[in-house]
């Protein structure tokens, strides 16, 4: 899935993330600013520019990690009660 539609998987991880609508997330979202909101609401160390680098050169493999990050970790009101 992250290989042929990775905006579509980022959207959903966003979604899944902090219940955001995931059609606005598609239609208003970059790659890059999805999967910032995603590393920085868990604290996973890295930058916007780090950000804006990995989904230009692989989009698929940043879609793919900020989702299993998404999967593994929970929604971010679960993450903050820990």
């Amino acid at each position: 899935m992250s290989w042929c539609f990775p905006a579509c998987v980022l959207a959903s991880a966003r979604s899944n993330f902090d219940g955001s609508g995931c059609c606005f997330n598609l239609l208003c979202g970059t790659p890059a600013m999805l999967h910032n909101v995603i590393r920085e609401g868990y604290g996973i160390e890295g930058g916007c520019v780090g950000d804006i680098a990995v989904t230009l050169c692989c989009t698929p493999c940043a879609a793919n990690r900020a989702a299993q990050e998404v999967k593994l970790r929970g929604p971010v009101r679960q993450s903050m009660r820990k």
